[in-house]
């Protein structure tokens, strides 16, 4: 999908808002757009609105906007670009068993971790050990203690196979209505489990 230069130049400044409403509508409709581009146009539209979307992170306070930037955000493929990322990842785990945390939240955190984690093992360990930590530790059983099952068999059985499905998505070709409403919320979930059963 190619994605005219004012559609961009609109969609930078809706992020740049100080109303904090059409911020988070603007972060919603840019993962949407991004799953639609290529992974060359998807680079290079994030490279450009990375420093906007980290400076627009703390108005991100609905499940999906919040879901939505931390989608974005983790797409990020530079190095010198993480020192941010770690503060949020650091807030988001210290948070995660918050009860004001979602249960959509939560599988988007320890999904971003995840993806950050294969990325730069280095920065994002202790990260992923403290989420899977807390998570195997909940009394009652939830679907992010499947996940983080399934997350931690990857990464203890098959490394390749956890690599192949945290990289960079297919852009979306069809215009059907159940494809246009796949957002960043719940397109890796998707995807993991699709592979996960092939």
């Amino acid at each position: 999908m190619f994605l005219p230069h004012n559609c961009e130049t609109v969609l930078t400044n809706c992020l740049q808002s100080s109303n904090e409403i059409v911020v988070q509508e603007s972060v919603k409709s840019t993962a949407k757009i991004t799953l639609r581009q290529t992974e060359e146009q998807r680079n290079k539209f994030l490279a450009e609105i990375y420093v906007i979307l980290l400076k627009g992170y703390k108005h991100c306070t609905t499940v999906e906007s919040n879901c939505s930037s931390l989608w974005l955000l983790s797409q990020n493929g530079e190095l010198q670009n993480c020192g941010p990322m770690i503060n949020i990842m650091n807030t988001e785990v210290k948070n995660f068993l918050d009860e004001k945390t979602s249960p959509i939240l939560q599988q988007e955190v320890l999904t971003t971790c995840m993806r950050l984690f294969l990325k730069w093992p280095h920065l994002f360990e202790k990260h992923l050990k403290d989420l899977f930590e807390k998570i195997f530790a909940m009394s009652t059983f939830s679907t992010i203690q499947e996940q983080a099952k399934i997350y931690f068999l990857m990464l203890k059985s098959d490394l390749k196979f956890a690599q192949k499905c945290f990289e960079p998505c297919s852009p979306i070709k069809s215009s059907s209505e159940a494809q246009h409403k796949i957002t960043a919320v719940g397109f890796n979930s998707i995807k993991v489990a699709t592979l996960h059963q092939s």
